[in-house]
This record gives C-alpha cells, structure tokens and sequence, in this order.
C-alpha cells in the first residue's frame, strides 16, 4: 500500500513538472507566417507584432485567394478553388501544420524563431 502512494505521488510530480513543456506555456518565440506561390516568397509576416486584423489579397490570373492575418493566428478566409479545403482549415497559429492551397498553388506556413531549439522529445 505505501509502495502504490509513493509511486503515485511519484508520477503526480513528474506530470506537474512536464506541464510547461508540454502545454508550451513558456512560449515567447517569434512566429513569422510565410506565404508562398508556388515556391516564391510572397510575405513574411511577424505574427507576433500584428496590432490590428488585416487581409491579403493574392490573385494570379483566375485563381484569387483572401488572407485573414491576426496577432500570433493566419487563416485563409477565402478562395475560389473548388473544394474550399484551405479556408475549412481554418486559424493556424502553431508550425505543426501549414495551410496549403493545392489548386492555386498558395503555402501558408508558420516558422517559429526557436525552431532550432531543443524540443521535449531530444531532451
């Protein structure tokens, strides 16, 4: 019975001591939201420092696709592909996954300034 509770508030510390690392909360890096045309660098947005809301328009001959850039969040508001599967992404705010406009060629990906950084796996 002592051995369970010493195991248990064991585990209760080392979960209480992994919470920073795995919920982020000491998160201060840069994310910059690149938006790219068929491999081209379009912008290169500070998403930190954006104070007000705000949008990009980006057309190429019949394709257009609307931009909707906010404080640390990027999303694609709208879009005249068929399948409308880049704005159903919705807000992206985090490099895990990029938005990505197959038919127009249009990337939006979030580049974090820590990214070369040791992350909580290598640790």
């Amino acid at each position: 019975m002592k051995h369970m509770t010493f195991i248990s508030i064991l585990l209760l510390i080392i979960i209480i001591s992994a919470l920073p690392i795995i919920l982020n909360i000491n998160n201060t890096n840069i994310k910059t939201a690149e938006i790219y045309r068929e491999n081209d660098l379009l912008y290169s947005i500070d998403l930190s420092a954006v104070t007000q809301p705000y949008e990009i328009t980006i057309e190429n001959g019949k394709h257009s696709n609307v931009i909707w850039v906010e404080k640390d969040k990027i999303s694609m508001k709208s879009s005249n592909c068929p399948d409308k599967l880049c704005v159903k992404q919705g807000k992206i705010s985090k490099s895990l996954m990029p938005i990505v406009c197959l038919p127009n060629n249009i990337t939006i990906k979030i580049e974090d300034s820590d990214k070369h950084k040791v992350d909580a796996i290598s640790r």
